[in-house]
């Protein structure tokens, strides 16, 4: 494996670690709306790295959760963060798993089966998350489709 994939991976799978302890406390306290800011803070930096390196699923699905988790601490809507927490404790498992793939010299991408069950999740999230505008990730609910189906392309073409 390559010295810079490894070091992606291994820088990775500390900010995944910081990622599963701020879900955690999210888990018992949902009013935390700070956590879910720094949650996005740390998954920009896998983002940004996926991106760079041409992981394209990886930086996708770390795209969704940073904009979701951004979104979510604006919202302020704790019955909200209950179900975004969730889907992002998921993510996190399926970047860990690519994470693994990569690691063993096997494709860093997903099932297509699986990115359907994503979309279907992130479809029913960013229709509560659409109303927010906020700088940083002022995007609207066409910008979260094209994202999406960026992600669905990709499935297809591997």
């Amino acid at each position: 494996m390559d010295e810079i994939v490894q070091e992606f991976c291994q820088e990775s799978r500390l900010i995944l670690n910081e990622l599963d302890s701020l879900l955690d406390g999210l888990e018992l306290n949902p009013s935390d709306f700070k956590s879910l800011e720094v949650f996005g803070q740390k998954v920009d930096r896998i983002m940004g790295a996926a991106k760079s390196l041409e992981f394209h699923q990886m930086g996708i699905i770390s795209e969704f959760c940073k904009t979701i988790s951004y979104k979510s601490a604006q919202s302020k809507n704790t019955d909200l963060v209950i179900i975004v927490v969730a889907f992002l404790f998921e993510a996190v498992e399926v970047l860990k798993d690519m994470f693994n793939n990569l690691e063993a010299n096997k494709p860093a991408e997903l099932e297509p089966a699986f990115i359907k069950t994503i979309l279907s999740r992130l479809e029913f999230i960013t229709g509560r998350l659409t109303h927010i505008q906020r700088a940083s990730v002022a995007i609207e609910d066409k910008d979260l489709l094209n994202l999406a189906d960026t992600f669905s392309q990709l499935s297809k073409s591997k």
